[in-house]
């Protein structure tokens, strides 16, 4: 509105008019009975609300006051009539009316396109449309008022429904090692004030399209009527291996109460993506496990990576009264499949853990141990062990090995961060 007063205030000094000191927005500038020069502008139409695509039909009153006991107007010359529509269009509806004390022009939308204006999506609840008109006091009675200036502007504000939503997404990493799965959860808001229906959205690259009946919504339906109010948000989770990097984006839809649908490009929130790196990851083994190893009383526990600088690596060995071996360094590691083992089910491409350290027997530093563990799958009565503990002379403290008469040992597949 005050580009609209601005564009008015410089046509009426290019007039040679004098406005008053004081310019009252909504308001007449002279209140009855001060002088002879008022303007009193009214604007109608219908109070709706409005939904987007609607069109609100103005109709502009223009009027001089008629004489009253109290006061008595002048008529009004040049009157010049202009309307800003809410997006800010300037639209002239008379530059030459002349109006006596007690009569009214009225500017229909039949008459002036400009008046008729259609709810855009992008329109700011409410709109606000304004009306200016001004021009000059003539033939009064009191002669010091003739060429006064008239003025009066008005203001009026419209309720729109702006339906709206927001779609979000996100992926449960942003980057994953090939053959890996990644879940993708999606998400459907109502960030307006209508209730819409026929709510879907589409998720992409694989066109595939989800509603509230999809076995993959994962939120609520309040009230289950298929209806996602202002408010109310609906989600959706997949699984997905992708073989390469790719982009997840999701578009949604719904249909506001004037049957329209709500999406891109006109509601840019409906559109959301989130970028997922496949990346050629090494593969490596950990194993865990331990148990009695044949009819010996020694027995082990153990979490062993095949990568060794990757923690933790953790080996326990108790064998006779109170022997005892802890493992605080792992020095080396390797891990291998041997064809003879076939475990079932494989649960790595590893079968067979070679690995060498240091640590404390009965509490005293300096003793090292190598050992041998394989993994013949489920139950864990194939499984064979084979450990030998020497002190730093090299002299033999323990050695055993057998298959596990009690226990399991069990190889897991590793990837990302334990490679």
């Amino acid at each position: 509105m005050k580009k609209l007063l601005a564009v008015i205030l410089t046509l009426i000094l290019a007039l040679g008019v004098t406005l008053p000191t004081v310019l009252t927005a909504g308001a007449v500038i002279d209140p009855p009975g001060a002088n002879a020069n008022s303007l009193v502008l009214s604007i109608g139409r219908d109070p709706g609300p409005y939904y987007v695509g609607e069109t609100i039909e103005y109709t502009v009153y223009v009027t001089v006051p008629p004489w009253t006991d109290g006061f008595r107007p002048a008529t009004v010359t040049d009157i010049t009539v202009q309307f800003q529509s809410p997006d800010l269009v300037v639209c002239i509806l008379d530059t030459s009316l002349t109006l006596t004390p007690g009569s009214t022009e009225t500017y229909l939308p039949a008459d002036y396109p400009c008046l008729n204006y259609v709810v855009r999506a992008q329109d700011v609840q409410p709109i606000t449309m304004g009306v200016v008109a001004y021009g000059n006091a003539s033939g009064t009675s009191w002669v010091s008022d003739v060429g006064d200036p008239a003025y009066d502007e008005r203001q009026i504000t419209t309720t729109v429904i702006q339906p709206n939503t927001e779609v979000s997404i996100s992926a449960s990493a942003d980057t994953i090692c090939e053959g890996d799965s990644v879940v993708v959860t999606f998400c459907e808001e109502n960030t307006g004030d209508d209730p819409l229906t026929d709510v879907y959205v589409e998720l992409s690259p694989y066109g595939t399209t989800f509603d509230e009946t999809s076995p993959e919504f994962t939120g609520t339906d309040t009230g289950s009527d298929g209806v996602l109010s202002p408010a109310e948000v609906w989600c959706w989770e997949v699984t997905d291996a992708p073989a390469a990097d790719i982009t997840y984006d999701v578009t949604g839809h719904g249909t506001d109460s004037f049957g329209n649908d709500v999406t891109i490009p006109a509601y840019p929130d409906e559109y959301a993506e989130v970028p997922v790196v496949v990346e050629p990851c090494a593969v490596y083994c950990r194993i865990t496990g331990g148990g009695t190893i044949d009819d010996s009383t020694v027995r082990h526990g153990f979490e062993l990576y095949c990568n060794a600088p990757t923690l933790p690596n953790n080996l326990e060995v108790n064998w006779g009264k109170n022997n005892k071996f802890h493992l605080t360094e792992l020095t080396e590691a390797y891990c291998s499949d041997d064809p003879s083992i076939e475990p079932t089910p494989p649960a790595c491409d590893c079968d067979t853990y070679y690995g060498f350290g240091i640590g404390r027997y009965n509490g005293v530093d300096g003793y090292r141990a190598e050992w041998i563990f394989t993994d013949a799958g489920e139950p864990g009565r194939n499984d064979w062990a084979w450990i030998k503990i020497t002190d730093g002379g090299g002299n033999t403290v323990l050695e055993q090995s057998g298959f596990l008469r009690f226990g399991n040992q069990q190889f897991h597949r590793v990837t990302g961060s334990k490679s």
